[in-house]
């Protein structure tokens, strides 16, 4: 991988494989942005994080440029919005295709079409990640602490709305049967039970989630 979009086309990639489909797909917590941390093996094929972190300018063990970075954890050298945007925008080989036949349908500019060309072909966020010059030997069960990137989920309420919605659903329909299909009019009380019940679950369930994250 020589260009930024290779990169973060393979990093997304990677990351999803990981999750797996139904988790991908399914699960309330979804991808935000990757952290730079500090990880420590400490037997075979198992590591934890340690603290947040980047390697020293002086540590030639790990390749990334320039030294000392711009900037450092939490707000660098690649920053949160840009994992993000990477991920879920189209990555920049499409972006600058579309760049390059855009003036082809109005008055876009030649500099527009170099600037495309130039956001597909960069490196300068791969060259400012770390990365080490040599394999971590995960299967030794030598202790060793190494950096690296630590994908951060969120709690995505729009899922949750989605749940709350196909949970309610039968309880919804219950409501609307009892009302005019059976011709309780009168019978407000008794046909709200079941969705108030189910809202109240519901309502604590989320909570759990969202105070667990």
């Amino acid at each position: 991988m020589h260009t930024d979009s290779a990169f973060f086309e393979k990093l997304k990639s990677k990351y999803n494989e990981a999750r797996g489909l139904t988790r991908r797909w399914l699960s309330v917590w979804q991808y935000d942005h990757c952290k730079f941390y500090e990880f420590c093996k400490w037997d075979v094929n198992l590591a934890s994080t340690a603290i947040e972190g980047f390697p020293d300018a002086t540590d030639q063990s790990y390749a990334f440029e320039p030294r000392p970075p711009h900037r450092l954890p939490p707000h660098g050298p690649v920053s949160q919005r840009e994992f993000k945007d990477r991920y879920y925008r189209p990555n920049a080989a499409r972006r600058a295709r579309w760049t390059t036949w855009r003036p082809r349908r109005s008055s876009g500019s030649k500099a527009d079409v170099e600037k495309g060309k130039q956001s597909q072909a960069g490196n300068a966020a791969l060259q400012a990640l770390p990365k080490k010059k040599t394999k971590v030997a995960m299967d030794d069960g030598a202790r060793e602490c190494f950096f690296g990137l630590l994908a951060v989920e969120v709690f995505s309420y729009s899922w949750a709305a989605v749940y709350v919605v196909l949970v309610q659903m039968p309880w919804i329909v219950l409501f609307l049967v009892w009302i005019y299909a059976l011709k309780h009019q009168a019978d407000l009380q008794n046909a709200a039970v079941p969705i108030t019940i189910s809202l109240a679950l519901t309502g604590i369930l989320i909570a759990v989630l969202v105070k667990k994250g």
